[in-house]
């Protein structure tokens, strides 16, 4: 960024690298469930074509190649800025910020709310389905040997307290007697 806040070359390079990783990591991901890679690649994924029993929802694909289109527009605009001279500075400042802000734009169409076929909104709905679908395998039966220890031992403590509360509470009456018992032999010593 500039001195006037303009967004400069170095600043949309960076920013088309890491929106790059970003969505080739949720490729991999999606892949890796079993989903088509065209869905990143195709020119238009219709809503409803799943294609295999591991997609999220019926609309994941549809969204999420709308965005890799959008985020494709987008990143070839920005990348297609060609520097400009030293007289044209304000005109190359703005096409830089509006490259930029396109890029956000195409990822996340309302700036500081997530929108249904935004990327976190597609990110979150695939690792919702992922956890669903490691929720629904089989959890080991052995017994935790820690965890029965710990009970055990909490158990322990816990009737210890509830003994300790029950001697105080019966023991304060107790002390006073005694109390009385030794003020009353000292009073008939004298």
């Amino acid at each position: 960024m500039d001195f006037w806040g303009n967004y400069e070359a170095g600043d949309v390079a960076d920013l088309v690298r890491a929106k790059d990783f970003e969505v080739e990591v949720l490729r991999d991901a999606y892949v890796a469930r079993g989903g088509p890679a065209a869905v990143f690649s195709a020119p238009s994924w219709p809503a409803g074509a799943m294609g295999f029993a591991g997609d999220p929802d019926g609309t994941w694909a549809a969204d999420t190649n709308a965005m890799v289109n959008r985020y494709g527009a987008a990143r070839a605009i920005a990348t297609g800025i060609a520097p400009g001279s030293l007289f044209d500075a304000t005109s190359i400042a703005d096409a830089y910020n509006a490259a930029y802000a396109g890029v956000l734009r195409a990822l996340q169409r309302m700036h500081g709310a997530v929108s249904p076929g935004d990327l976190q909104d597609v990110w979150a709905r695939l690792q919702r389905a992922q956890a669903f679908a490691e929720g629904a395998t089989p959890q080991p039966t052995t017994p935790d040997e820690q965890l029965l220890a710990f009970q055990t031992v909490d158990r322990g403590i816990r009737a210890g307290e509830r003994a300790a509360r029950g001697a105080i509470a019966t023991g304060v009456p107790l002390v006073a007697l005694g109390l009385l018992g030794l003020l009353v032999l000292e009073l008939r010593r004298r």
